[in-house]
């Protein structure tokens, strides 16, 4: 099952989302557990493309994930 950890990082920049931007977040979020759930199952190997999912590297088990029009969750923070 996958399991999470939100940064306080996150918890800011997270804060400073729209409820547009939120409920974008939670759509694309929902997708990725999907997937993992999926790939934990033995039904899929990787996550849908327009997750833009990859491993955080260096780091084993960590993947970090865009979901913004221009592939960078950057452009929705002030």
């Amino acid at each position: 099952m996958p399991t999470h950890e939100e940064s306080a990082a996150f918890l800011r920049y997270f804060g400073w989302l729209t409820d547009s931007q939120r409920a974008r977040f939670g759509r694309a979020l929902r997708r990725f557990v999907a997937d993992l759930l999926a790939m934990e199952a033995g039904q899929k190997t990787w996550f849908r493309p327009g997750l833009r999912a990859k491993p955080v590297r260096g780091a084993a088990d960590l993947f970090e994930m865009s979901w913004a029009p221009n592939g960078s969750s950057h452009d929705i923070l002030p």
